[in-house]
């Protein structure tokens, strides 16, 4: 990496006090001071020994959770501290993102890189209107005067942006787009992307809402997802020059996604209403992620994923926390099954890999914890030896890792699963 007009990201991206988005990552700026000075803060201390009344040392099962633990928090924190993560000229080059912030972004704080952004090519965007957008922030309150001989802009924005990056390479089979939650207005640059892409199957990892039904304070929160894909067999929506018809809706097929079989359509130019230039068949599974206890199900996403070609779309509402988690977990699983060598920071490394390509990717400390916790289920056939069970917590349920979180996502979490 050029180290030459390196560029630190932003401290106040990971704030509590400043971001509503991740609130549970919060840094100590004390320990990032500390943590610069360090050049080892990735390689665990060993532990010291302590000699009980009798002269015998501690076991080999305290040693092995003591250097468990201790490597953990270290990993933990230097992740979360992304402030050590130097970044050149093009990786921290977010000039698109500048300039379309304010229609198509959830939010300034979390921002698109341009070296792996997805650009729309089919030349079908719009740009916005200046004057209608200025007077729909300030809703008349202030008035603006335009000097004599100055020339305003009347449009803002491009046509190409979307809020989504591409995450590939490294170990991974095939590719994966992170996107943010479609907006009301970017619904139709959504489904430009995935015509555009030949996706087949999308990610849906936060809940809906059906924006008729919403009240004018209810319409003024950016932070909701809008029903952009038909929910019922033989419904169809228009978005441009796309239309989505619902073929059918699978309940059953997986126990906590509901899966709707969509035909995605261009319409529109020369063609008639009832004629399409070209269309593609998807998958579109919904589910609203919010409890970490369940481990299993991101085997039966992630393996379907590697069973296709065309990029997979991931998304969540802000496409970084969750999305970027679940990326982050086919990362570290296809470092085993292609068998590369495997580090002490092995997920941390397929973490900063994917935060790398799309910023503030497992934004808080349980979405990194839940990828050990995963890992750990698809090793658990391999870890014979009865001590480093009992230091994982498959041997005993009061003790070890396992145990400690459950405890922190009954604490953290204090909801109640989904199913």
């Amino acid at each position: 990496m050029d180290t030459s007009g390196v560029h630190l990201l932003p401290l106040s991206n990971l704030s509590r006090s400043n971001s509503i988005e991740f609130k549970d990552a919060i840094i100590n700026e004390k320990w990032v001071q500390s943590a610069n000075r360090r050049k080892g803060h990735l390689t665990p201390k060993a532990p010291e020994k302590k000699k009980g009344w009798f002269g015998g040392g501690k076991s080999e099962e305290e040693l092995l959770m003591e250097r468990v633990e201790q490597h953990e928090l270290e990993e933990l924190q230097t992740f979360i501290a992304q402030k050590l993560f130097r970044l050149s000229d093009e990786e921290a080059a977010q000039t698109s993102f500048n300039a379309n912030y304010l229609t198509k972004a959830r939010s300034k704080m979390v921002p698109c890189a341009d070296y792996s952004r997805v650009k729309l090519t089919d030349g079908l965007g719009k740009l916005d209107d200046r004057n209608a957008l200025r007077n729909g922030m300030f809703s008349s309150e202030h008035e603006f005067l335009q000097e004599e001989g100055c020339t305003l802009k009347t449009t803002y924005g491009t046509t190409n942006f979307i809020h989504a990056n591409y995450v590939k390479g490294g170990p991974l089979l095939n590719t994966f787009i992170c996107a943010q939650a479609p907006l009301q207005n970017t619904q139709e640059d959504f489904w430009r992307m995935v015509f555009q892409e030949k996706s087949q199957f999308i990610v849906m990892l936060n809940s809906a809402v059906d924006s008729s039904t919403l009240g004018p304070l209810d319409s003024a929160n950016r932070n909701y997802c809008p029903y952009y894909w038909p929910r019922a067999e033989k419904e169809f929506l228009e978005f441009g020059s796309f239309r989505i018809t619902c073929v059918s809706v699978d309940s059953k097929a997986d126990p906590l996604f509901t899966i709707a079989k969509l035909k995605l359509q261009k319409i529109g130019g020369n063609l008639a209403d009832d004629e399409c230039d070209e269309e593609l068949l998807l998958e579109h599974w919904q589910w609203d992620w919010q409890y970490l206890g369940d481990v299993h199900w991101p085997f039966r996403v992630l393996r379907k994923a590697r069973q296709l070609s065309t990029p997979t779309i991931v998304h969540c509402t802000d496409g970084c926390s969750k999305a970027g988690t679940l990326v982050a977990i086919e990362t570290t699983l296809m470092h085993f099954i292609r068998g590369s060598p495997i580090t002490k920071s092995l997920i941390l490394q397929s973490c900063v890999f994917v935060r790398l390509q799309r910023r503030l990717s497992v934004s808080s400390t349980l979405l990194y914890l839940f990828i050990y916790r995963v890992v750990l289920r698809w090793i658990e056939p391999y870890v014979t030896k009865w001590y480093e069970r009992a230091a994982l917590g498959l041997r005993f349920k009061s003790i070890g890792f396992i145990q400690k979180y459950t405890g922190m996502i009954q604490e953290f979490s204090r909801i109640t699963p989904a199913y």
